[in-house]
């Protein structure tokens, strides 16, 4: 705060120099508050370092300044990222850009020579010669012929509300519809309380219906 201009009358004599008081009118001039104009709706700050602090924007607008300050700072940190990222890998790696080039160039000399093909890879080495004896079939496996079968819990009778017959554990109006039981077959699994019992794969009979053959053909 600046002092009061101290003013003489005839019965005091000011001690003030001219000067002082010249620079007290100034910084009046410049500043309402050295005048006596207070701001009396202002709000106090709760600290001084807010008094000069930059004020607080309410709006939620996104304003281009401020897109490109956001995308400045990410480019910036985007860069700073290569750089480090890039002093950490390998002298035999190989750019995305310069891989561009080497496949560009690869493309251009195939299809020169008439050997370009979109069912290989342009970098694909050559196929290895295959020995056919040695060749098998992988999948030699006989399919399975396990079957579902389903029935009904309930009754096929009239409901009396509908008018019609219904399955009653369904509540399906079709008679052929299936049913809420379902039991998986497989006419390949093992009888356990007699293994030679077992039927076999492809529809061929028992083992001990040919065990009944043989004795009766050695039988006179």
């Amino acid at each position: 705060m600046v002092p009061p201009i101290d003013k003489p009358s005839k019965f005091h004599v000011s001690a003030q120099l001219e000067s002082d008081v010249k620079d007290i009118e100034k910084k009046r001039e410049i500043d309402p508050i050295f005048r006596g104009t207070f701001r009396r709706t202002e709000e106090l700050p709760t600290h001084p370092n807010l008094s000069t602090a930059k004020p607080w924007n309410p709006s939620t607008e996104f304003l281009p300044e401020d897109k490109e300050k956001s995308f400045k700072e990410l480019e910036k940190k985007a860069m700073t990222n290569s750089i480090k990222k890039k002093s950490s890998l390998p002298e035999e790696y190989v750019s995305p850009e310069e891989i561009a080039r080497k496949v560009g160039e690869e493309v251009r000399r195939q299809k020169q020579l008439g050997t370009f093909s979109l069912e290989h890879k342009v970098f694909q080495p050559p196929p290895e010669p295959v020995d056919r004896a040695s060749l098998k079939n992988r999948y030699a496996i006989e399919a399975s012929r396990k079957y579902k079968t389903s029935h009904h819990s309930g009754v096929w009778e009239l409901n009396k509300a509908e008018g019609r017959y219904m399955w009653s554990d369904t509540g399906s109006f079709e008679y052929e519809s299936p049913g809420d039981i379902v039991k998986v077959h497989n006419p390949d699994a093992y009888i356990l309380a007699g293994p030679t019992l077992a039927p076999t794969s492809l529809n061929n009979p028992r083992r001990i219906n040919l065990i009944r053959q043989k004795e009766e053909v050695i039988q006179p």
